[in-house]
């Protein structure tokens, strides 16, 4: 490494310590004002916004890098320019790299991966021209300058996480003897993210400038890492052996055989390299052996991989993560080609090896370059094969995942493609198209599943006779059950699939326990979604109920959600939206041991269910709804007698003051519930209550209306007086943010007791309102179901 005079190298540690004041200060901008939600720098929420953040966040961890390592080994001129082009390079890299494609694979991670590899084979390659003063420097100057940089790397961060366990201790124990401020200074964000910049830069100094420690590091972990290439090449060489025996549809069977080959294969590369080294080292005869033979089982995998990858891209076409593996698969054959001429031809020991490594290392500095640039941008790449297999028929419309181009994973390439198949028309197979673009539904960034309108028509299955709509299956925004369906569908043909597979191996060789899952038509045994069509908000036109297919769900949600049964309805348009959940009136809450049909087995409770929804009826719903300030309320929870002692109990006035004896009759507000103003709330707000005696109709008699805000909800409780005493008929939410804003602008009102706030209260008490329900409530067998609303 480095050899300068002490004199200078007190120079370059002085340099090297601000370079790592101003790292660690850029890691703290980065890591506390970069903020996608909070817009800043006159920036509006948005694509700029986001690409000033990419670009923020990439310069702020890998801009100083250049400089820190290139400090007394380049020219100051050379190395101002080599900084300022990877600064360039960066803010491309920011700008076209994590687009909303990436997000959904860890795009900031894989962009900040893929960056700090191009700027290490470009500073390496720098690096060692300067150093031999020529282009193309000798491969020793390669090898040493690139290893050298990664363990001097290595050992920074190991001196950097020596140091957090050291102060670590400190800052706690400080803290035991009450000076908790200390530890509170230390862990604050400005003194993490800057120290962490300083030692990390002390760190890399210390390690270029002991030239015996780093040497001596290296030399052990690469005899180390060579022993783990012997290693590697047997067991690779044992598994390909083992294929002859098993054959390929078990690889092919698990769903990530191309990815784990493919990292397998670029382990072995990067243990073969360390076995090799400069090619200098004496290495034994069994070494020399082991390496040359390592070219066979490498190739092998890589051309499994590339079989594997080949086979899905042919069946499913191209993904954001297919065209990454099929980045990593021309990287990893360049090398593996190359090893495999070195091995086999003639003369010095794998002398091929330097020259084919030097070319590949430029390879994959352009490869992955381009792929965070238009060029080769895997969202460009994955939705431009998915239209050409859409166009050439290759895939037909109803097993199109559409939903695709919606996702993050496609950006603006898949908004751009969706817009213009929705806007075709003319033959019925682009009218077809048109129509499921128009639905491709909402995609998350993590969690999605590949899913085809066919696919999704067949997570579900109708009780009655007949098809189901489009508008059941069709893709939605917002609350999907049918995704949950196709979820559970999948998870039951991996299940059938593993039993198959278990069931066709020897019997010696089976697990000593397994569940043996079946498709079975007759007991409704094949994982699909039960749906029965019935009007449920009496329009005339037909809705759907949907109930999982594990029995045990809906019954596991007596109180409504989203894993229980769900209702689709039908508007006059033929849209169909969520409505919401099934929940159990609380007056039947005790009927659930019969909806469990406990002594039953799953097969035998699945087909009873499927009978009980077969025969449910819609009744008339027994409760109004409330609506004020534009916000339907729905009463949720059953009537309750409440003794005038009892009511006392519940309600009491401020200041600790006894409420009136006669059936608290006339209460001022603002009323307080037990626990709903404490200590302080005079101050706060948090959770001030409001009542009010109001007539709801002409014909209903007098109710109390207890209003409780608590962060972004308005909940509300109605209390009939009937004379000797009162009955809750329930209570209802509102959402708080919602109706305040309408009422006061953008103000948050929701944790703070102001005027405002009260006003509001009582603006919302007062223009409360009976309506009637949107929909009526199922009966099946001896439990009566309300539709819980989708809030």
């Amino acid at each position: 490494m480095s050899t300068q005079p002490h004199k200078q190298r007190l120079h370059i540690l002085a340099a090297r310590i601000a370079l790592g004041l101003i790292h660690g200060a850029l890691l703290y901008w980065a890591a506390e004002y970069l903020n996608r939600s909070e817009p800043a720098y006159g920036f509006a929420e948005g694509e700029a916004w986001n690409r000033f953040i990419n670009i923020g966040r990439l310069v702020a961890w890998l801009g100083p890098l250049p400089l820190l390592f290139g400090l007394g080994r380049m020219p100051v001129l050379r190395l101002a320019a080599w900084a300022a082009g990877a600064v360039a390079l960066l803010f491309i890299f920011g700008w076209f790299g994590p687009t909303t494609a990436w997000e959904s694979i860890d795009g900031l991670i894989n962009v900040s991966l893929f960056s700090l590899i191009v700027l290490f084979i470009l500073h390496e390659l720098i690096q060692s021209a300067i150093d031999d003063d020529k282009l193309i420097a000798s491969y020793g100057a390669y090898f040493g300058n690139a290893w050298g940089r990664g363990f001097q790397v290595v050992l920074a961060l190991i001196f950097l996480g020596a140091y957090w366990i050291v102060i670590s201790l400190g800052a706690w124990m400080f803290d035991l003897i009450g000076l908790d401020f200390i530890r509170r200074a230390i862990f604050s964000g400005e003194f993490v993210w800057i120290t962490s910049g300083l030692v990390f830069a002390v760190g890399a100094h210390l390690a270029d400038a002991d030239i015996g420690l780093t040497r001596g590091a290296r030399q052990i972990g690469l005899m180390l890492l060579s022993w783990l290439a012997v290693l590697m090449t047997c067991i690779l060489a044992a598994f390909l052996l083992a294929l002859l025996f098993t054959g390929l549809e078990p690889l092919w069977d698990t769903g990530r055989a191309t990815v784990l080959l493919l990292n397998a294969a670029a382990t072995m590369i990067f243990l073969i390299n360390a076995a090799y080294q400069d090619g200098g080292v004496a290495n034994t005869a069994f070494m020399r052996a082991t390496v040359r033979f390592a070219a066979l089982p490498l190739l092998g995998v890589v051309a499994l991989a590339a079989l594997g990858l080949w086979l899905r891209v042919d069946q499913y076409g191209l993904t954001p993560a297919r065209v990454l593996a099929a980045a990593e698969l021309v990287i990893v054959a360049i090398y593996a080609v190359g090893y495999l001429a070195a091995a086999v031809k003639p003369g010095r020991w794998m002398a091929v090896l330097e020259p084919v490594n030097i070319g590949a290392a430029i390879a994959v500095a352009v490869i992955l370059a381009a792929l965070m640039t238009p060029l080769l941008s895997p969202a460009r790449i994955s939705v431009a094969n998915q239209l050409s297999r859409l166009d050439r028929g290759v895939v037909e419309p109803d097993e199109f995942d559409f939903g695709f181009l919606a996702s993050r994973r496609a950006g603006a390439w898949g908004e751009r493609a969706l817009a213009d198949l929705a806007a075709r028309s003319g033959s019925p197979r682009d009218e077809r198209i048109a129509l499921l673009a128009q639905n491709p539904g909402e995609q998350r960034p993590y969690g999605f599943i590949e899913q085809s309108i066919s696919a999704r028509r067949d997570a579900l299955r109708l009780i009655d006779e007949g098809e189901l709509p489009d508008g059941v299956v069709l893709r939605r925004e917002g609350a999907d059950p049918v995704e949950g369906c196709l979820n559970a569908k999948r998870n039951f043909d991996d299940r059938v699939a593993e039993t198959a597979r278990i069931l066709a191996q020897p019997e010696r060789l089976r697990p000593k326990q397994y569940a043996v899952v079946t498709a079975e038509d007759e007991p409704l045994k094949d994982g699909r979604c039960l749906v029965r069509l019935i009007d449920i908000d009496f329009d005339g036109d037909e809705d759907a109920v949907i109930v999982p297919y594990d029995p045990y769900e809906w019954a596991r949600h007596p109180r409504g959600g989203r894993d229980g049964m769900t209702v689709l309805i039908q508007d006059e348009a033929a849209a169909w939206t969520y409505a919401g959940a099934l929940a159990v009136r609380p007056e039947f809450t005790d009927s659930l041991a019969v909806a469990d049909f406990r002594g039953l087995n799953d097969d035998q409770r699945r087909l009873a269910v499927a009978e009980e929804l077969r025969k449910a009826e819609v009744i008339a719903n027994p409760k109004k709804d409330l609506s004020s300030l534009g916000q339907r309320l729905q009463l949720t929870t059953g009537d309750e007698y409440l003794s005038p002692e009892t009511m006392r109990a519940r309600l009491r006035m401020g200041e600790g003051g006894e409420p009136p004896a006669a059936l608290l009759r006339n209460l001022p507000a603002p009323l307080r519930w037990n626990d709903c103003a404490p200590e302080g709330a005079e101050k706060t707000g948090l959770s001030l209550c409001h009542g009010l005696y109001r007539e709801l109709t002409a014909a209903e008699p007098l109710e109390f209306l207890f209003i409780r805000i608590d962060g972004a909800f308005v909940n509300v409780t109605v209390y009939e007086d009937i004379g000797a005493g009162w009955v809750s008929h329930g209570a209802a939410s509102a959402d708080y943010e919602d109706v305040a804003d309408a009422l006061f602008g953008e103000a948050d009102l929701r944790w703070s007791y102001s005027k405002e706030r009260v006003e509001f209260a009582e603006k919302f008490l007062e223009d409360v309102a009976v309506v009637e329900p949107l929909y009526g409530d199922i009966v099946m067998g001896d439990i009566q179901y309300m539709v819980r609303y989708e809030r």
